[in-house]
């Protein structure tokens, strides 16, 4: 396997993981501004980070189909829907490439995990989910209570309509 090296990873690769941290912190500060990040490495030799999103983001993190579809069939096998809304997983996305940068990758998942400057993990901090999964909810429930009526009733047809519809109206 050959070793991916992230665009900014032979400028700083002298610097300790502590310092590419201040580095990210400050690249997230500066392209999204409305927002505020946590980017904390591990201590005790681990080479993990962590970014967390914690506080400016006003749009759903889970897909409304989603949120629906574990309330009203959790225990379906229907193909899911995404779990994270598309604007959340387009700035996750977006982030991950920005930790990425600083990273370099030479691992082989079969024999050689540890071959890594650091393994990065990009979230949403949990008090920004639940108050997303909070106003998705209180949008949502009229359509879910109507969902409901219609499991009780025995029409699960019309539950995975109203699924298609709220996976719709996100893809779009």
């Amino acid at each position: 396997m050959t070793t991916r090296y992230g665009r900014d990873y032979e400028a700083t690769k002298h610097l300790p993981l502590t310092g590419v941290a201040k580095l990210i912190r400050a690249r997230l500060k500066s392209r999204w501004p409305e927002y505020r990040f946590s980017v904390r490495t591990s201590h005790r030799g681990a080479r993990s980070m962590t970014v967390e999103l914690t506080s400016g983001w006003a749009g759903d993190v889970y897909s409304p189909a989603w949120l629906a579809k574990e309330r009203l069939l959790p225990h379906d096998n229907a193909p899911r829907p995404f779990l994270y809304s598309a604007p959340a997983r387009t700035l996750l996305r977006d982030v991950e490439s920005e930790v990425e940068a600083f990273n370099f990758d030479g691992s082989e998942p079969e024999s050689d995990y540890f071959h890594v400057r650091f393994y990065g993990e990009v979230r949403f901090r949990a008090g920004v989910v639940d108050a997303a999964k909070s106003r998705l909810e209180a949008r949502l429930l009229a359509t879910l209570q109507d969902a409901r009526v219609a499991l009780l009733a025995g029409d699960k047809g019309h539950v995975l309509r109203v699924l298609e519809t709220l996976e719709g109206s996100v893809q779009s």
